[in-house]
């Protein structure tokens, strides 16, 4: 029997009364919260950081797990939709540990959209990256189809990053 659950968002305690059936008496909603470290910062070797990434242009920014409910092939096709002046000033860049396999799918999608060589894969990167990423960003694109949280949104929010996301 359950004493209690911890939800990251009300949204989570909502989805745990209605899918699961636990009484709204025993959820207790805790936020998430960011580490402090992600915030504005005052230089960034930015040469470096693309060097490191294979990043040649401006960019706009995934960052988060890489699994079916985050949406990369919807954010590739939106993507390749945009104006072509856009795709040619900014590369999508993808980070987030993801399988070869899926690394695969989606870079042939790229391809299949007309925007390969324009979308690139980082894997994951440590923290430190990722804020100076955050900080060097045109904007950060969070396409989620469902999320309990979503910290990469006040991650990147906290850089001073504009954000684009989705409001599930």
């Amino acid at each position: 029997s359950l004493d209690l659950l911890l939800a990251i968002s009300q949204s989570a305690k909502e989805d745990a009364i209605k899918l699961l059936g636990i009484p709204e008496e025993k959820i207790k909603v805790i936020y998430a919260g960011i580490d402090q470290d992600f915030s504005r910062l005052e230089k960034v070797n930015i040469k470096a950081l693309k060097q490191r990434y294979g990043i040649s242009d401006a960019f706009i920014m995934f960052a988060g797990g890489i699994d079916f409910k985050k949406n990369i092939e919807g954010l590739i096709t939106a993507y390749s939709n945009l104006p072509q002046n856009m795709i040619n000033r900014n590369q999508l860049v993808i980070t987030g540990k993801a399988s070869k396999e899926q690394i695969q799918k989606y870079s042939d999608l790229a391809k299949n959209n007309g925007v390969e060589g324009r979308v690139i894969f980082t894997g994951f990167i440590p923290k430190e990256d990722l804020i100076a990423l955050y900080n060097t960003t045109e904007l950060l694109v969070f396409p989620s189809l469902y999320e309990g949280f979503g910290l990469p949104v006040i991650e990147a929010m906290a850089c001073g990053t504009r954000v684009i996301t989705s409001n599930v």
